[in-house]
């Protein structure tokens, strides 16, 4: 009777046992998931730590939010000096006029600055179009092109 019991007992005990491995089991699982998860954000913290250079994790977003700072400083710096940039190629542009006025004699409206070249006054004249006998001898060559043909030029 002892093995008709203990069979008994095994075939009533059955259910209530795979349900504890069971509740064992998801219990294992939701352990391991939440050590991975424990893991993996351990990991990205050490890599912040790292990139940000902080020793301690609460330093971390006073850190980004001084470069995030700087950042900010630095574009408005950035964008200072283009328009800064910019006002000194204007004032540059009314220089050069200024001065072909001076040395020519003649008003800005009547003459179209050309850039320099890296090499300074010196351009070839071919770049203009013209031959350089066209012009008269105190103009530097192609350096200024007139807007009108003027009696000492020829239009080609």
């Amino acid at each position: 009777m002892s093995l008709q019991q203990a069979r008994y007992d095994l075939a009533v005990d059955f259910p209530s046992l795979l349900m504890q491995d069971s509740a064992l089991g998801s219990q294992v699982q939701a352990t391991r998931s939440q050590i991975e998860h424990e893991s993996f954000v351990t990991a990205e913290v050490e890599k912040a730590k790292a990139a940000v250079q902080c020793s301690r994790v609460w330093d971390i977003t006073s850190r980004l939010l001084a470069q995030q700072k700087s950042t900010a400083e630095l574009e408005q710096h950035i964008r200072a000096c283009k328009e800064k940039r910019r006002a000194l190629k204007d004032t540059l542009q009314e220089l050069e006029l200024k001065h072909a006025e001076l040395k020519f004699h003649q008003p800005p409206s009547a003459i179209r600055m050309s850039p320099l070249s890296s090499k300074g006054w010196m351009r070839s004249c071919s770049t203009a179009g013209r031959s350089c006998s066209t012009w008269p001898s105190a103009w530097p060559p192609c350096l200024l092109t007139p807007t009108a043909p003027t009696r000492t030029t020829r239009l080609l």
